[in-house]
């Protein structure tokens, strides 16, 4: 279902696209929204062995459809936009974040449930820090960015994250208290996506031409959703289907793959995410 989409989209958009003009078109900017908001909601449905048979068409087609996105005057996608350091690093590092950081609100409850026994009322409390911590980190973090800049929200933010997942790695286990082993993770994972998701975002439209606003915000989501929906088919795999107190080891490939994901992130955001804006002018849309 989720491919079929595609292909008939593909099909049905191929005639008003065809014809369209370089300008950037704000119902094509959120007819794209749409798109990456279905495609990623149907990818975090589709971990079964009928998806192959999908997924193999679509893997010959992509060489068409970049082919297609370099040479169309108004493509879905702008690849020459994503070719700029600013923009494609930016979104490196947010396809990273997200790759790990959105499967953990399904995980927790799950490990919470199979592993701790606890009831719903108990995972719920549970989670609060996150959300409680993240709202107070995106005030904080906003405001230390405009008068110091970006840069240093980013890494104060992406090593909170990696020692949020470090700690978790260490400390989890079947016997382990929830204040030692899973507040101070939950606690990070707010407090870091804070810090480093909404200012990657800033970062990138810093260094985006006004014109390109809309495409490079609307990739930067659809970045975000497709790795939000690769993270939980990785997270659902690793996991599988045990429960009571020796389901504990089936999550431990897990907590290792957080910790080098947000690891990842961490190396992105301190040594390709470029720290300066760049002077006024188009070049490709980034300012140069």
């Amino acid at each position: 279902k989720f491919a079929a989409r595609g292909y008939v989209g593909a099909i049905v958009g191929y005639g008003p696209f065809k014809n369209s003009y370089r300008v950037v078109n704000p119902a094509r900017v959120q007819e794209t929204g749409k798109v990456s908001i279905v495609l990623s909601r149907d990818a975090k449905g589709v971990v079964s062995s009928s998806s192959s048979c999908w997924a193999a068409p679509a893997l010959l087609l992509l060489p068409a459809f970049v082919f297609r996105s370099r040479r169309h005057p108004a493509p879905l996608l702008n690849l020459t936009l994503f070719g700029e350091r600013p923009v494609w690093t930016a979104n490196l590092a947010n396809a990273f974040v997200h790759l790990a950081g959105m499967s953990m609100w399904l995980m927790w409850p799950l490990y919470m449930s199979r592993v701790w026994g606890w009831d719903k009322l108990a995972i719920g409390v549970a989670l609060t820090p996150g959300p409680v911590f993240s709202g107070i980190a995106t005030g904080i973090g906003g405001t230390m960015a405009d008068r110091y800049g970006y840069k240093w929200m980013l890494r104060i933010g992406s090593l909170i994250l990696v020692g949020g997942m470090a700690w978790q790695w260490y400390w989890i286990d079947a016997d382990a208290s929830y204040l030692e082993s899973l507040f101070l993770p939950i606690a990070a994972m707010g407090t870091g996506w804070a810090l480093v998701a909404p200012q990657l975002n800033s970062a990138l439209l810093k260094h985006v031409h006004s014109d390109y606003w809309g495409e490079a915000n609307a990739g930067f989501n659809t970045v975000r959703n497709v790795a939000a929906a690769l993270g939980i088919a990785v997270a659902v795999g690793l996991v599988g289907e045990s429960s009571g107190a020796q389901a504990g080891a089936t999550f431990e490939p897990l907590w290792q793959f957080y910790l080098v994901v947000m690891a990842l992130a961490a190396l992105v955001v301190w040594l390709l995410v470029p720290s300066a804006q760049s002077n006024p002018g188009k070049r490709n849309g980034s300012q140069a």
